[in-house]
Formats: structure tokens, sequence, C-alpha cells
């Protein structure tokens, strides 16, 4: 975004930036202002990746310049961008400006689809020799909120092309469907060590899932996911599981469950007889 050498950019300004113009040097501004240094910034980041749900990514700079040791999934760019459109709103929407000025500078928005789909509304692009182009970009329409992530494109025109057509695609061809009301128990998990065997589990409200429209009569699988052995003390409303539902089309979707009650630990008996438990089941091939 052309910022001086040696001069001050407001927080502000910088973020916008960042958002409309993918200004390299107000992500590396705000890196060397929180972490001393962008290597030291990038080690935060990927602390922050982990925290909130991204195992595989790593990052090395703020940037996204190419780095031999820095990744990301296709998947993991997806849920970065849920992040953001649920936990910051308020920041959300500055990749929706369509302009920004900045000193001498007027930056147009470089995100095409803004203009190309209706409900269009962020995120980002980028371009690397090594990656290739890529963007990942959300839209809204009806109440249904859709992310599309694109890598690896040979141009330009072609990553737009091919998230405009993901994007109508999922618009057009997928629909919520609620599975569970709110507070109502889906499943148990089973608690090692704790004060009762299982802990029941409920949805953050409605449980709905997006699948395809068609066929309408179609068979879903379900199933409840989580890091086994679960271990007492759990504390209602903490998120200890996913339900994931596939259909017949291997169409996926994943809702995570919370833990529907408390379960302190148990007794040291109760605590022997699980780890007792546990050890004879691991043996078990």
């Amino acid at each position: 975004m052309f910022v001086p050498v040696g001069t001050k950019a407001t927080l502000d300004d910088l973020l916008k930036g960042i958002a409309v113009q993918s200004g390299n040097d107000a992500a590396i501004s705000i890196a060397e202002n929180m972490g001393g240094n962008e290597g030291q910034f990038a080690k935060r980041m990927t602390e922050e990746a982990r925290q909130i749900g991204l195992k595989k990514s790593v990052f090395m700079n703020a940037t996204g310049f190419h780095h031999p040791a820095q990744q990301m999934t296709a998947r993991e760019i997806a849920l970065l961008a849920r992040h953001i459109i649920r936990t910051y709103p308020e920041f959300y929407q500055l990749f929706a400006l369509k302009e920004f000025f900045y000193r001498t500078h007027k930056f147009y928005n470089r995100n095409p689809l803004l203009t190309l789909v209706a409900g269009a509304d962020g995120l980002t692009m980028g371009f690397t020799k090594e990656a290739g182009y890529g963007i990942v970009a959300s839209a809204k329409q009806d109440n249904r909120r859709l992310i599309v992530v694109v890598n690896g494109a040979s141009t330009a025109d072609e990553r737009r092309d091919d998230a405009r057509r993901l994007l109508e695609w999922g618009l057009r061809n997928f629909q919520e469907m609620k599975l569970y009301e709110a507070g109502e128990v889906v499943s148990h998990a089973r608690v090692w060590g704790g004060e009762r065997y299982f802990v029941p589990l409920a949805g953050e409200g409605d449980i709905n899932v997006w699948l395809p429209r068609f066929p309408a009569n179609q068979k879903l699988r379900a199933s409840v996911v989580y890091s086994w052995p679960l271990k007492a003390p759990v504390s209602k409303g903490d998120q200890v599981a996913t339900l994931r539902v596939t259909t017949a089309t291997e169409a996926t979707s994943e809702v995570p469950l919370y833990a529907a009650q408390d379960v302190r630990s148990g007794g040291m008996m109760r605590r022997g007889l699980d780890t007792i438990l546990y050890l004879a089941t691991r043996w078990i091939p």
C-alpha cells in the first residue's frame, strides 16, 4: 500500500491496506510491531492456528510469500475464513470495501467475485510462482453462506472463473437441513476417570447440516468423532466431539458437539479401574 519508509500509519489504515490491497508492507508492519520481528509473529500465528483448530498450518512469515516450511491446506484456509467471518464480523466487513484511499494512492478491491456473484462479500486472493493463483471467497444468499477455496490455478482468469462456478454451483445445489433441535441430546461420549461413564452431547443451538438438494430421500450416514480417551473433568459447554454426516455421494458436513453436563473426576477406585480398562483395550488388536 506504499507506506513511506520511516513514517507511521494507523492500524485502521494498515488493516484496510491488507484487506483491499493485499498490502505486504502493511502485513509486515503489523507483524513487526506486535511480534518484535516477522519471524516471531509467524510463530504466534502458528500457535493461534492450533488454538482455533488448524492442525496442519505452519506460518513462517506474515505475507504468504513462499517459504519451504510454510503451508496451509485448502480446508484450513476455509476454516480460517469461517473463523474470521464468525468471530470478527467488524473486521470481515473490510474485505467488502470497494476502494480505499491512503495518502496519495487510491486502491480498488481486486476481488473480482464482489461484482460477479450475488452476495459475495470477501475475502482475498494471492499468487506465488510455487503455488500458482489462489483465492478464498465467501458469498451469502437467502441466509446461506458458502466459502470457496481455489489453489493452483494457472492464470488469474482461471482462478476467477473456477471460484465463480464453484460458488454458484454450491448456492444452487445445496440446502441446509435441521437434524436436531436446540438442546436435544445427539449421542453420548465415554468419559474416562469420571464420576459418570458417559457425558451427553448436544449442539450449540439447532444442529443444521448442508446437504445436496437432490435426491430428496437420500440416505445419510452419521458418526460422532472425538479424541479418545476423553478424560475427566469435562465442563458443560466444552466442545468435545464432532457430528459427521455423509451422503451416499460422499458429501460430508460436520457440526461441533458440546458437553451437555459437567462430569467431575471420579474417585481413586473409578480412575484406577478406568486406567486398567484403557490399557487393556489398547492391547486388543
